[in-house]
């Protein structure tokens, strides 16, 4: 077997761009949040040279996926032609491909889990718990891994000649078992950097999480001089019937601090009688919510609203009770309530 004379130059250049783009990944992150949190969070603003460091190598993490990419499949071209004088092809490969399957990967998690709790949702509004939702994510994960599996074996088989006997598959590390285990942790990590992206402020000592804030607009008078008796008569015939329901007491209330960890009752009361086997218990963010134990379900007055749950210790939990997609909280008159968002914290241990 005759030994390559050279290792492909543009091989190793678009190796090179990966490294970019995890560091810009890595970066962007955290000093994004701390941009765009409000003083009163206490969290102090970058200074100048992180915000130039960020948009330097943010610009190299915008252009790497291309140049890996382009690169790579250069390689893979010169490689060929040159019949075995030019060693490096399990790079080249891995360069044109790395980058498409990291792609594909994050649009079949993102896809597949949404679509699964879109799903989800179209069964039942109860949220769904945080061990569920890993296990989703842990089985599109294995399913995206064994679908880079095939892509990249049916491509290696497709570009390596069989006529290029000089080209020794085994002679570096990524043409190997161990190397191929390598790049596929590789890839999960990164799938893991982009879908978890909310904890990333955390890691670096930032918290990404901004609830949304009311809006609150004032109303304003007629500026004729004569009064609208229309109006004050339709005003006049108002009745709390006739309003969409609101929350008027919660247990935990929103917004507690000391609330004991373990199983516990959530209690939700309304302004009135509401549909019986309808509600929406929305996750404020991802994983908000705790393990749910049963059912929810209403007292006999209609009002109150209740379910079991599990509360892990020194634990911020969050709910949307309705919310602007899920607004399966109706009174008896089929009029949503008004979405309402409970919020508290559990005690350590």
């Amino acid at each position: 077997m005759e030994k390559a004379e050279s290792f492909s130059r543009k091989a190793i250049i678009g190796a090179s761009q990966i490294p970019v783009f995890l560091l810009a990944l890595l970066m962007m992150f955290p000093t994004w949040t701390n941009l765009n949190t409000p003083a009163e969070a206490g969290l102090s603003k970058p200074s100048w040279w992180q915000v130039v460091l960020v948009i330097t190598v943010g610009a190299g993490g915008v252009t790497a996926p291309f140049l890996t990419t382009l690169f790579g499949w250069w390689a893979v071209g010169e490689i060929r032609r040159s019949r075995g004088r030019i060693g490096g092809l399990p790079l080249a490969v891995f360069d044109g491909l790395f980058f498409p399957l990291l792609a594909l990967n994050v649009i079949l998690v993102f896809g597949l889990s949404n679509t699964a709790k879109t799903l989800l949702h179209a069964r039942t509004t109860a949220p769904m718990s945080p061990a569920d939702w890993n296990v989703m994510v842990f089985g599109i994960v294995l399913l995206c891994l064994f679908l880079d599996f095939l892509i990249a074996r049916r491509v290696w088989r497709t570009v390596r000649l069989s006529e290029c006997d000089a080209l020794p598959a085994g002679d570096w590390w990524w043409g190997t078992r161990r190397g191929g285990v390598a790049i596929a942790l590789l890839c999960v990590l990164v799938i893991g950097l982009v879908a978890n992206r909310r904890q990333l402020g955390t890691v670096f000592g930032f918290h990404s999480q901004r609830l949304p804030q009311p809006d609150f607009q004032a109303a304003s008078l007629p500026a004729d001089d004569e009064p609208d008796i229309d109006a004050a008569s339709r005003e006049a015939s108002r009745t709390l019937n006739d309003q969409a329901p609101v929350v008027v007491e919660t247990s935990p209330v929103s917004g507690e601090r000391n609330v004991a960890p373990g199983v516990r009752q959530i209690r939700v009361r309304f302004s009135k009688p509401m549909a019986d086997d309808s509600w929406s218990w929305s996750e404020a963010w991802m994983g908000s919510t705790p393990e749910f134990i049963g059912r929810p379900h209403f007292e006999p007055d209609g009002r109150t609203c209740i379910v079991q749950a599990r509360l892990e210790p020194d634990t911020t939990y969050g709910f949307w009770l309705n919310s602007d997609t899920f607004k399966n909280f109706k009174d008896r008159s089929n009029r949503s309530a008004i979405p309402y968002l409970l919020l508290f914290q559990t005690t350590g241990q």
